[in-house]
């Protein structure tokens, strides 16, 4: 698809990209979208998914530490067979 200065292309009805400038070193575009539709740069874009995902898996990390803490934590509380039986008073 080519587009000229000043020509739109429409997509699914709801979003127009104008064409707005056209230079040796690149295109100005021009974006119309509804405000619930988020329009970002391809770079920006592909920085926001990389935090993401830095965010998600340090939230899995804590999970687990947390997870590890608590059992951890029941195993101290939790007797065994054995230490039960060395508890007891012995038998006659």
């Amino acid at each position: 698809m080519t587009r000229k200065k000043d020509e739109v292309i429409v997509i699914n009805g709801t979003i127009k990209v104008r064409i707005v400038d056209i230079k040796s070193d690149g295109v100005r575009v021009g974006i119309e979208a509804p405000k619930t539709v988020k329009v970002y740069r391809q770079e920006l874009w592909d920085n926001i998914q990389a935090e993401n995902i830095k965010a998600v898996e340090a939230v899995e990390e804590a999970k687990e530490q947390d997870h590890m803490e608590v059992a951890t934590k029941v195993g101290e509380k939790i007797k065994t067979k054995v230490d039960i039986e060395e508890e007891l008073p012995p038998e006659n």
